[in-house]
């Protein structure tokens, strides 16, 4: 296993890099996501500089379900991190930070994870996940960072709906 990733430590720096995104559409948000469980369906890998998915399915990263709750036109939380909605239903999370087992349960990766997309309707959002692996922690860590650089950024999308 050997890969090489470029370093990217300014890729994604805090949720207010996606002002951009927020405010790209001149089309007012007329969209509120319905309160409730959301499924997350048909995730794809969009980049992988790193070359992480060699080792470990990168679909994993999405979720395959988060609670909406409070929706309204300019906002909603999740089970995790809160959400602002912008022009045409654009919207971006607050980053969450998670840990995840790898090779056996020898290795925790560190993760950043900031959920993005656009409300398509009241129960329909195309989904973007912008995961950064943050550092590893663990016996198996000497394996994975012969592999890996870190940080190490993943795209994913993915289609969420109630």
């Amino acid at each position: 296993l050997l890969f090489a990733c470029e370093s990217t430590e300014s890729l994604l720096g805090d949720t207010g890099d996606y002002e951009n995104l927020l405010n790209s559409s001149p089309e007012e948000n007329e969209l509120v996501p319905i309160d409730g469980q959301w499924s997350v369906s048909n995730p794809q890998s969009v980049s992988d500089a790193c070359g992480v998915n060699s080792y470990q399915d990168v679909t994993e990263m999405v979720p395959a379900k988060f609670a909406v709750k409070n929706g309204t036109l300019s906002s909603f939380n999740t089970d995790d991190t809160s959400c602002e909605i912008g022009n045409g239903g654009a919207f971006v999370c607050k980053e969450t930070h998670i840990e995840d087992t790898a090779l056996s349960g020898t290795a925790t990766l560190n993760i950043k994870s900031v959920m993005r997309g656009t409300v398509v309707a009241t129960d329909n959002m195309d989904l973007g996940f912008d995961v950064i692996i943050k550092s590893c922690d663990g016996a198996g860590c000497v394996f994975i960072e012969m592999a890996l650089n870190f940080p190490c950024p993943v795209t994913l999308s993915a289609v969420g709906d109630i």
